[in-house]
């Protein structure tokens, strides 16, 4: 949710925001290093009098990292491989990818997402910055990798429970993994709870022509320990090098701040340092977790396991 707000409202929330990532400095929440990127970047696309990333550069100061990309971000960040090579993003949140080219970590980026609107805002901070070795391209999944098997690496942080329609969740995860050469690593993050269920919303929400079922649009499935294995790993043979969980430390907390962010936007999300370091924290296993969270997991190509 985008609220307009005043000047006089933005500067209160860009001090309530730095109050909150102080907060998160102080108790070492995870995720800050992207905290104060994104601060740091929305100063300087503030000052480079484009006005076509004027917008973004104000979100990114108030808002730089939302919820549970505090642990999303890192953990792909952490599963990169060492050495730079053709890496792929899926549709992510664009931060992750912008910290990757304006830190020069990857020999080429790719990143591919279906929402134009969305990809033209990361296109237009690209530019800004001069990530000469980042392509940004509107295309599916489907699009971008048929024939492909050239990446060592590709990450889609919480994107694949959206997909839906042509192909499935199990299809596109297959897709990713055959686009990868031998060694290749394959980094997703995914929501998860208690159950696996499917969530319904009123609107088509990112625009991109879902088929209703009924007066209802799918929006995401949230998986539990055996979807994820059934759905997404069972169908590539392979289990992950590294599978890590994070999420609320009592359950019903998340859908309790999710009702208020649909109802606040910027007025509850600000806060989201102090929200993520009071109640969530990282788990050894799903079933420690009491509710709602993500999984983070890394899987390399077979063929190599290096």
């Amino acid at each position: 949710m985008r609220t307009a707000l005043n000047p006089a409202k933005l500067i209160w929330l860009y001090a309530r925001g730095l109050s909150a990532s102080r907060y998160g400095d102080a108790h070492r929440v995870v995720g800050m290093t992207l905290d104060r990127y994104g601060r740091a970047l929305g100063r300087r696309l503030l000052f480079s009098g484009n006005y076509r990333v004027l917008g973004q550069a104000v979100w990114l100061l108030i808002n730089p990292v939302s919820i549970t990309r505090y642990f999303e971000f890192p953990f792909v960040l952490e599963c990169l491989p060492e050495a730079p090579g053709r890496w792929l993003d899926v549709s992510s949140p664009r931060l992750l990818s912008l910290y990757v080219a304006d830190n020069a970590l990857a020999e080429t980026l790719e990143v591919i997402n279906p929402d134009w609107r969305d990809l033209s805002a990361t296109a237009a901070i690209v530019k800004q910055l001069g990530c000469s070795r980042v392509q940004c391209d509107c295309v599916y999944l489907h699009e971008a990798l048929r024939g492909t098997s050239e990446f060592d690496c590709i990450w889609s942080i919480s994107v694949i429970e959206h997909i839906s329609g042509n192909y499935s969740d199990s299809e596109a995860f297959k897709m990713m993994y055959e686009a990868l050469k031998p060694g290749g690593r394959l980094i997703i993050t995914v929501p998860v709870d208690r159950t696996f269920y499917e969530e319904f919303r009123d609107n088509d929400i990112y625009s991109l022509n879902v088929v209703p079922r009924g007066s209802k649009y799918f929006f995401q499935r949230v998986y539990d320990e055996y979807a994820l294995y059934s759905r997404l790993l069972r169908p590539i043979g392979r289990r992950p090098a590294i599978m890590r969980w994070f999420g609320e430390t009592v359950s019903g907390r998340y859908r309790k701040y999710e009702r208020k962010w649909i109802a606040e936007g910027p007025l509850c999300t600000v806060d989201d340092p102090r929200e993520i370091g009071e109640h969530y924290r990282e788990y050894s296993s799903w079933a420690e977790m009491p509710g709602m969270g993500v999984c983070g997991m890394m899987i390399i190509k077979e063929g190599c396991d290096n």
